[in-house]
């Protein structure tokens, strides 16, 4: 069944580009805000994410988009606001700009992606004075050389002395990021999350090495097959240091409630370049393009370049692949979200149940160790077959736009 799912995806989800979609968000209890701050001072080349070159007067003028773009949607509450890139730690001007303008419109934690470099005394003390209560900090290994590798311009020493600050600043809630090269040994992986558990984190999030084609690793390959074997045995090792995992590639501290995750909402509003939205029968992906996005904005437009338009079932195979993503899926939530696909979602939660992966009844459905290592190659697959093959049509389709090239993707372009 599984393989049948995957067929349907592949031949039925098809991105539409150059159409405006039509929001309608189920309920604004639900709603998370994420922002794209599409910027870096250094940047790494095995990270995926779009950003270009830091620009002090681009950046200004981004930030005014980022508010008019919030502007033409009529959504005024949301449960969270997660600010990522990019490098968004060590912009104060826009974090000064963004940060009091959308602050009475969250009802609960307000995150921030933290480089190492700039977990500094005074710009924690700014974070916390205006409003940021949950940080994640990008460490991604303590070991020296994998971070050159990775092309990283800081040092492991750097991230100790960083986790230091940010764990005596005392925030709501810290999350550690750790990357992992299954062509090295385990005994790196280890020593990395060992490393991090010493400060007590309330999170450490482990990802394997993505080699998205457009990156210094795109010539590479996962390897499934020891990632799985690496997290089983990072399974144990966390137990033993206090951390249970409780979703695909996060640990959390077992006398813990929270998560820090920008995948974890059930609908969300995305502002920025290259941000996505999904509103139950929409997933969509702003403009990779600074020039088109500006454009998009002056009009009036959402800035919108790339748009899946979700029937019933679709939309809710899409919520329960997140909702598996974070161990636990609601079937009442189908039912309420995605009416019409209810029955095909039961009849596929039974059969994963059979072959062990889920437990629970008709309500709830749990997942267990042997299911996250299906979801581990689902992640992988939807990643090298929708992702990046849309993430690289919108990066072609921008850099055209830098030229003076004004227009959308072509379905002759790279998708």
């Amino acid at each position: 069944m599984i393989e049948l799912i995957k067929k349907y995806l592949k031949s039925s989800l098809i991105p539409e580009f150059n159409k405006e979609p039509v929001f309608s968000f189920p309920s604004d209890e639900r709603i998370g805000l994420y922002i794209h701050y599409a910027f870096c001072k250094h940047i790494c080349m095995f990270c995926p994410y779009h950003k270009i070159q830091y620009d002090e007067s681009i950046v200004r003028e981004y930030t005014d988009c980022v508010i008019r773009e919030f502007e033409l949607h009529n959504l005024k509450s949301f449960t969270s606001l997660y600010i990522g890139g990019g490098t968004p730690s060590n912009d104060k001007y826009f974090l000064e700009r963004i940060l009091p303008f959308f602050k009475d419109f969250i009802k609960n934690e307000i995150s921030l992606e933290i480089h190492p470099l700039d977990a500094t005394s005074d710009n924690i003390e700014f974070y916390k004075s205006n409003g940021i209560n949950f940080v994640s900090l990008g460490v991604q290994s303590f070991d020296d050389e994998f971070l050159r590798f990775i092309g990283r311009n800081h040092s492991g020493l750097d991230n100790e002395i960083a986790l230091e600050n940010i764990m005596n600043a005392k925030f709501d809630f810290v999350d550690v990021d750790l990357i992992f090269k299954p062509e090295k040994s385990f005994e790196n992986l280890k020593k990395d999350f060992t490393s991090a558990a010493k400060y007590s984190p309330e999170q450490i999030s482990v990802y394997p090495l993505m080699r998205f084609s457009y990156t210094g690793l795109g010539k590479t390959k996962n390897i499934p097959s020891r990632e799985k074997e690496y997290f089983r045995e990072l399974d144990k090792v966390a137990s033993d240091l206090g951390y249970g995992r409780d979703t695909l590639w996060t640990y959390t501290l077992k006398n813990k409630t929270g998560r820090f995750s920008s995948v974890g909402r059930e609908f969300y509003l995305g502002l920025g370049m290259s941000s996505s939205s999904f509103s139950g029968n929409v997933f969509s992906t702003n403009t990779f393009s600074f020039e088109k996005y500006r454009e998009y904005i002056f009009k009036g437009k959402i800035p919108v370049d790339s748009v899946y338009f979700f029937d019933d079932y679709q939309g809710a195979l899409f919520y329960s692949f997140w909702a598996l993503y974070n161990r636990k899926l609601e079937m009442k939530n189908i039912e309420k979200f995605f009416p019409g696909g209810y029955n095909k979602i039961l009849t596929v939660m039974k059969f994963l149940k059979s072959l062990k992966y889920l437990e629970g009844s008709g309500d709830r459905y749990y997942v267990t160790d042997k299911g996250l290592e299906i979801l581990l190659e689902l992640e992988e697959w939807l990643t090298y077959e929708f992702i990046d093959p849309l993430w690289s049509r919108l990066r072609a389709s921008a850099k055209k736009s830098q030229l003076g090239e004004i227009s959308s993707p072509t379905d002759n372009e790279v998708y």
